[in-house]
């Protein structure tokens, strides 16, 4: 997951295809001062892998063993733009050690 890579197994060939870009794209999405800045400006919803619609840089957690309360807090903090838009950079919070910021900033 961490090269981007897409293969065929067995045969173990990297399959290079346009069409699977998008895959490739939201595996680790990025975005720049001026992308955040259109977010609440221009809507534009994106294609789960699931079929549904989300807001980019909004997705939730898989609900395991009841843990939809938490998915709802998450889902509540990304909703408040700075805070969204701090952790949308990761280079806002490089510097920062504490554990809680660092995975929150994986989840945004």
């Amino acid at each position: 997951l961490h090269t981007g890579k897409i293969y065929s197994l067995p045969d173990n060939y990297e399959v290079l295809d346009a069409s699977l870009r998008d895959i490739v794209d939201m595996l680790n999405p990025t975005f720049d001062a001026a992308m955040i800045g259109r977010l609440d400006r221009e809507i534009s919803f994106a294609r789960g892998i699931d079929g549904g619609d989300y807001l980019p840089g909004a997705i939730g957690l898989n609900n395991i063993r009841g843990t939809d309360f938490v998915n709802v807090v998450v889902q509540l903090l990304v909703r408040i733009p700075p805070l969204r838009d701090f952790f949308l950079l990761p280079a806002n919070y490089a510097r920062v050690e504490a554990p809680l910021v660092q995975q929150f900033g994986l989840l945004t």
